[in-house]
């Protein structure tokens, strides 16, 4: 039985500190790493995220819905909860987009992702995305075939563990896949980081 008190603020988890090892040894891309326009047209009526200027390689959390949970994945991994909106800058800063694996939220993370395909959103390096859990267990079994898809259109697919202290705001206990999530989010920022340092040279 739990003994946080949930009516009392929760402190935020710290970020997880990747090994070295782990820093240097980001995970295989899994979808697509880039923007394709002219093959991939995003609909004109497709809801899109606002935009708020970003610094230079900065590391944007964006839920594509309300209560995504950007805050407590941007609390985990050190990055900035960009309140549903969409980075603009030099086009070096670094984006991952947040979802719950309900049925909406799914939707609204396809619709972003074809956004960004169509290249209809603000120049910025696509991460990947996190899935939330809605309920605990796997996802609804007529949801897992479009997560498959989902997977195919990003770098990354990362889904995370259900937690139930996440319900009222508490910072997740921490688990051995949370910290593997964690360590590959901030492995693939930092090769992103480090490549984009190296090109501007």
């Amino acid at each position: 039985m739990s003994l946080t008190n949930p009516w009392l603020p929760q402190k935020s988890p710290a970020p997880v500190q990747p090994t070295r090892h782990e820093a240097m040894s980001p995970p295989i891309t899994t979808g697509a790493v880039a923007p394709q326009p002219g093959q991939v047209w995003a609909s004109d009526s497709a809801p899109r995220p606002g935009t708020a200027p970003a610094h230079s390689g900065q590391l944007w959390v964006t839920g594509v819905h309300g209560g995504a949970g950007e805050s407590t994945v941007a609390d985990l991994i050190g990055g900035y909860a960009g309140e549903q909106r969409w980075p603009t800058s030099d086009g070096t800063a670094a984006v991952l987009v947040v979802a719950r694996t309900h049925g909406h939220g799914l939707i609204r993370l396809q619709e972003t992702i074809t956004l960004w395909a169509a290249g209809s959103l603000p120049e910025a390096h696509l991460l990947g995305a996190v899935l939330v859990p809605d309920a605990p267990g796997r996802p609804a079994a007529p949801l897992r075939p479009l997560i498959r898809v989902l997977a195919g259109g990003v770098p990354h697919l990362w889904q995370l563990d259900w937690h139930e202290e996440m319900r009222w705001g508490a910072a997740p206990r921490s688990t051995r896949r949370l910290t593997k999530v964690v360590n590959e989010i901030t492995s693939v920022h930092t090769a992103m980081h480090n490549t984009s340092k190296e090109n501007n040279r």
